[in-house]
């Protein structure tokens, strides 16, 4: 699977080397990168497909999955949020931000009961010293 994707990588390079405006490119390498699990290769060809096309929400919902995958939840949803306004019925960006959201909650929620239960933090350890 490795060297289809490094043949898919080389052939968009290609594409971007030979018409550097088309934002669509750069989202496909995103996507690419993506697949490899390059989440910071993928962010920055989002970036580069948003600065070009900034009102394509497939743009802003690929970054958003990658900022997830990533464990920016706060960016995720940002995006996810910015594909929505732009536009109201895109189920990816809603199921996106959805998701992102449920993840941190949870997260969160674990979080505070570790906190809550952990022998440092009692007050029990206070009172024996």
């Amino acid at each position: 699977m490795k060297g289809q994707f490094d043949r898919a990588l080389a052939d968009i390079d290609e594409a971007i080397r030979l018409d550097p405006r088309r934002a669509d490119y750069y989202s496909l390498r995103g996507s690419v990168h993506w697949g490899k699990d390059d989440y910071d290769g993928a962010i920055r060809d989002y970036n580069l497909a948003i600065m070009l096309s900034p009102k394509d929400t497939a743009f802003f919902a690929g970054r958003g999955t990658a900022y997830r995958m990533k464990k920016e939840y706060d960016l995720a949803i940002s995006d996810f949020e910015e594909a929505i306004r732009l536009d109201p019925q895109n189920a990816i960006a809603f199921f996106g931000r959805g998701r992102s959201t449920e993840i941190q909650r949870d997260r969160t929620r674990t979080s505070s009961r570790a906190t809550a239960t952990s022998p440092l933090t009692s007050s029990s350890v206070f009172l024996k010293a």
